[in-house]
């Protein structure tokens, strides 16, 4: 949801960028925040290959309301960044299945015959999941070309629940050796606080292997379909895996990331989009500050395939500690404000569920000065923005 950045490589290939810093609020003699950014391409809307979108759009009874309003504005958006010759096909379902529109050749941005579909949608009736994932992939097969982006873009407030087959058709779609799948974009809609619920899309998106998104407002929408659209719906490098080599004297004290094990088998590989950048987050701990050399290297590979020439390829990066420390942190900086802001809405609900107000208003006051400190400093509004929250959440706090 956050924006980091690092320097653009080349079409086709990933850049690897790992920064070290020494952390400050460390209980260790030795202690270091460490951070891997691996950077795809960049690309316009305009340089676009074609799409074959198929929606698959959960209109039972209890997206009735903000979810459904939700639903229609983020379709609307997605509307807006269709060019002439894309194929549109929309699935409503509730406790059945209907074809809305049927292999649509869009004329360009905001389609007039799209457009009227998703101003006719409703909300009634019961959920039939597996019934709206069946028909919308026979669709999406129906009108797949290997020369376009092959999608499915499932919108529900994730009230319904996947049974295994429903993972099975999505997976299979999605796996394809030899030549680009269809993938599965989730998206939730609704009231985080009320009527959403992420497991659905957690599954369905690990399945898909295609991005996840949650829309809570209109605003967000227009930010992850028409800012982030690119990023959200190509893809720039399949099967990504990071592989780390450090000196022995480090131990991983915390990880904030997708998944790692010292078996690369045991790491689900990710996708990165074009325009974005997978962060890898962690806290290294000197066992034996006597053992610490800083003329020692890590060592990062990114393994991944590329989807055009479907390719394997191998990125790689060496640096000794005293470069990495000597090197520019900006993007490091930001990621760390943003993982103290997660780790600290965790622990302020912690603190608030055993009842004590003092100390999770201290760790809340304590993270906003952190991340403001650091908003300033890189002049960044996303920052900012999560500065403000906290200021909110103090005062909802306080008034507990």
């Amino acid at each position: 949801y956050y924006d980091i950045q690092y320097e653009e490589p080349p079409f086709g290939h990933v850049r690897i960028v790992p920064q070290l810093r020494i952390r400050g609020d460390s209980v260790f003699d030795v202690e270091y925040v460490f951070q891997i950014g691996v950077q795809s391409h960049r690309v316009s809307g305009l340089r676009r290959r074609h799409l074959n979108l198929t929606f698959s759009l959960d209109t039972s009874g209890s997206m009735e309301g903000k979810s459904l309003r939700l639903l229609k504005a983020t379709c609307r958006v997605i509307a807006s960044q269709l060019k002439k010759g894309d194929i549109v096909s929309v699935v409503k379902w509730r406790h059945y299945a209907s074809v809305a529109l049927d292999s649509h050749v869009v004329q360009g941005p905001n389609d007039p015959a799209l457009l009227a579909v998703i101003d006719s949608l409703y909300a009634d009736g019961s959920t039939d999941l597996h019934s709206g994932l069946v028909k919308a992939y026979e669709l999406a097969w129906k009108n797949y070309d290997p020369e376009r982006m092959n999608r499915v873009i499932l919108i529900s407030d994730g009230q319904a629940n996947t049974g295994i087959t429903d993972i099975e058709i999505i997976a299979q779609a999605a796996e394809d050796s030899e030549k680009e799948g269809i993938y599965l974009i989730g998206v939730g809609v609704g009231d985080p606080d009320d009527y959403f619920h992420d497991t659905l899309m957690d599954e369905v998106t690990d399945a898909g292997k295609g991005a996840y998104v949650f829309i809570d407002s209109e605003e967000e929408a227009q930010k992850q379909f028409g800012e982030r659209f690119m990023r959200n719906v190509e893809i720039a490098a399949k099967d990504v895996r990071v592989e780390l080599t450090m000196p022995y004297y480090f131990i991983m004290d915390e990880y904030h990331g997708e998944e790692y094990s010292e078996n690369p088998e045991e790491v689900e590989p990710q996708h990165l989009g074009p325009n974005d950048a997978m962060i890898f987050h962690q806290f290294l701990v000197v066992c034996d500050p006597d053992l610490l050399d800083v003329w020692d290297t890590i060592n990062v590979k990114a393994h991944y395939t590329n989807p055009f020439t479907h390719q394997r390829m191998t990125e790689e990066e060496e640096m000794t500690i005293e470069q990495m420390l000597q090197a520019p942190a900006d993007q490091l900086l930001k990621g760390d404000a943003i993982v103290a802001y997660a780790e600290a809405l965790k622990e302020i609900y912690r603190k608030l569920e055993q009842g004590n107000r003092d100390e999770a208003l201290k760790i809340c006051r304590e993270t906003k000065e952190k991340v403001q400190d650091v908003a300033s400093f890189l002049n960044d509004d996303e920052l900012q923005e999560i500065a403000e929250l906290l200021g909110i959440y103090e005062g909802t706090i306080q008034q507990r």
